[in-house]
C-alpha cells in the first residue's frame, strides 16, 4: 500500500498538505502543487514506510523542507526514461 491512500485519509490530511504547499509558496517556491506534494509523499517519503497514524502522518508532512521536496523532484527528473530530442537543445 506504499504507492495509495484511501479516500478518507486523504480527506484528513488535505489540509495539512494544502497549509505545506502555502507554506513552500509563502517561500517563493512559485512551481509547487498539491498534486506535487502528494506525489512526493506517495512515492518517495512514504514509499517503504508510511506513518501508521493521522497523528503521525501530518507531522511528518509539517517536517517536509523545500530541500526534501527538491532533492525528490531532481532526481526525478535524473530518473525519467524520455529524453528531449537533442536537436530542440543545440
Amino acid at each position: 500500500m506504499a504507492n495509495k491512500i484511501s479516500k478518507p485519509m486523504t480527506w484528513l490530511l488535505q489540509g495539512t498538505v494544502n497549509n505545506q504547499v502555502a507554506y513552500f509558496l509563502d517561500l517563493g517556491y512559485q512551481d509547487i502543487s498539491e498534486k506535487d506534494m502528494w506525489d512526493f509523499l506517495l512515492h518517495y517519503r512514504w514509499k517503504k514506510k508510511k506513518p501508521e497514524t493521522i497523528k503521525e502522518m501530518k507531522t511528518d508532512i509539517k517536517k517536509i523542507t523545500p530541500n526534501d521536496f527538491f532533492d525528490y523532484q531532481q532526481v526525478k527528473a535524473m530518473t525519467r526514461k524520455e529524453f528531449p530530442d537533442l536537436n530542440q537543445l543545440l
